[in-house]
């Protein structure tokens, strides 16, 4: 889940909302969560929480997890947008630990 905490004027105001994945969706359609192997992709990837690291990358907001492709996030509303998957060249889990560079 993530939160958000915007302060203007004075006034701070709270929201919270869940990644909207893969996971989550197949979770609310089966109406329990499934066992870890359930979570396999067709394309071999397995389904992520998205809850591990949130990261600015490329003016976009990535939540990430250790298994799974990032989804975009649009802030302040915390909606997500999808999947990022450069265009479907990005074929495999990506880290949910990344390091950023201060210099580039």
């Amino acid at each position: 889940m993530l939160h958000s905490v915007d302060i203007c004027g004075g006034t701070a105001t709270y929201s919270n909302r869940w990644v909207q994945t893969q996971r989550l969706e197949k979770d609310r359609k089966k109406g329990k969560i499934s066992r870890a192997m359930q979570y396999m992709g067709a394309d071999g990837i397995m389904m992520g929480a998205a809850n591990t690291a949130l990261v600015s990358h490329a003016k976009q907001l990535l939540a990430l997890y250790e298994t799974d492709r990032p989804y975009i996030i649009s802030a302040p509303s915390l909606e997500t947008v999808g999947q990022l998957t450069y265009g479907g060249a990005l074929d495999h889990g990506m880290t949910a630990h990344p390091k950023v560079c201060p210099h580039t």
